[in-house]
């Protein structure tokens, strides 16, 4: 992990997650609400903070935002092409956040 000045938080008006280093967005997830199904769709870390757990950080921060919030579980998370410490998530849906039961 980093010793730099992290936040994450959940920017509602840009539907996404971010997580800001010295104040300065580094990483961000994109979702949309449809119906109560929260579809994270679209995850980016900058390059130049690979290797210091930022995605890792991101992810975790977004899928428990997403239970309690909608007090839903996880049904399916898929962590599209890359590694979240090194190279950063990319592609593909990042998870998905529903009412129901989980799928195991």
């Amino acid at each position: 992990m980093s010793d730099e000045n992290v936040t994450l938080s959940k920017n509602a008006e840009l539907r996404r997650y971010e997580l800001r280093v010295d104040g300065d967005v580094a990483g961000f997830i994109e979702y949309d609400d449809n119906d109560g199904v929260l579809d994270m769709h679209h995850t980016e870390v900058d390059p130049s903070h690979g290797g210091k757990g930022f995605g890792q950080q991101l992810v975790a921060f977004a899928l428990a935002d997403a239970r309690g919030l909608h007090d839903h579980q996880v049904e399916a998370l898929h962590l599209g092409g890359g590694d979240a410490g090194q190279q950063g998530l990319a592609g593909g849906p990042v998870g998905r956040a529903a009412g129901g039961q989980a799928a195991h």
